[in-house]
């Protein structure tokens, strides 16, 4: 009986045991579930928001300012840049037409003006009723003559090139194509800028009655007297007609005329030079 109650409490004590080792196998190995797993949600992107800056009166005033001096910058490179080129392509141009003079000879004889119009016995044209033809035959847009003004400075000296269009104006001095030819009776008129480009008139205001404007051609060289100047309206084109400000009467001389825009840095007005013939040398 005691034996049996050991064997029983033999099999109790073991069946306890191997509860407890299975109690503590799951304990040891628990049962692992699976959780669902959740992204964090992503952060809101940062919105530009554009607030409207009403500006005050020291801001414009600033604007105006700062818009000022960048349009002065570009207008001053501007003007520099033009006369830089402009005085190249004039010096180019009078080089090329002095070699060009020395590599072609001259063709033709030289036309006397008038009879009594002051042609010596050495073909030297004297006094201001005398006019002569030159025999030039201008192309448009080329050089046909050289002039040169000592007032202006003993170095200054600008091609004349027939028309007065942007590409000639450019360049030098443009001759209006209906008026005369250097030399001839009537009224060789030319027209230079005086603050742009090659600005050849740009001293024109230092001119003084008696001064010489002399006009290199192939076949001759003539000398001009400034007789006086004016200030005119720009639709004042009397003063290219054949006698200046008197249209329609017929010309007795050689004139010569000059016209740039007045005053500087503006076209509101034309200022005009006048000389007259005083000598014509082939």
């Amino acid at each position: 009986m005691a034996g049996a109650e050991v064997a029983g409490a033999a099999g109790a004590a073991g069946a306890a045991g191997a509860g407890t080792e299975r109690v503590a196998a799951v304990t040891e190995y628990p049962v692992r579930h699976r959780v669902a797993r959740h992204k964090a949600p992503a952060p809101p992107r940062a919105r530009l928001r554009i607030v409207p800056v009403r500006p005050g009166p020291a801001s414009l005033a600033t604007l105006a300012v700062v818009a000022g001096v960048v349009l002065l910058l570009g207008a001053g490179g501007w003007l520099l840049w033009s006369r830089h080129v402009g005085e190249q392509r004039a010096g180019q141009t009078v080089e090329a037409l002095r070699q060009e003079w020395r590599d072609t000879p001259v063709t033709g004889a030289r036309t006397p003006g008038p009879a009594g119009t002051g042609e010596d016995a050495a073909g030297v044209t004297t006094g201001v009723t005398t006019g002569v033809t030159t025999g030039v035959t201008p192309v448009p847009g080329d050089a046909f003559a050289i002039m040169t003004v000592p007032r202006f400075g003993k170095d200054w000296q600008m091609p004349v090139l027939e028309g007065t269009g942007t590409a000639p104006l450019r360049s030098g001095v443009g001759h209006y194509t209906d008026t005369a030819l250097p030399g001839a009776v009537g009224n060789f008129a030319v027209a230079g800028h005086r603050t742009t480009w090659a600005h050849p008139f740009r001293r024109i205001e230092r001119l003084r009655a008696g001064d010489q404007v002399v006009v290199q051609t192939r076949q001759a060289r003539y000398v001009y007297r400034v007789t006086g100047h004016e200030v005119v309206r720009p639709e004042r084109a009397d003063v290219l007609d054949p006698v200046p400000g008197r249209p329609g009467e017929v010309p007795d001389r050689a004139r010569l005329t000059l016209t740039t825009c007045h005053p500087e840095f503006s076209a509101r007005q034309r200022w005009v030079v006048h000389a007259e013939l005083e000598t014509g040398t082939p």
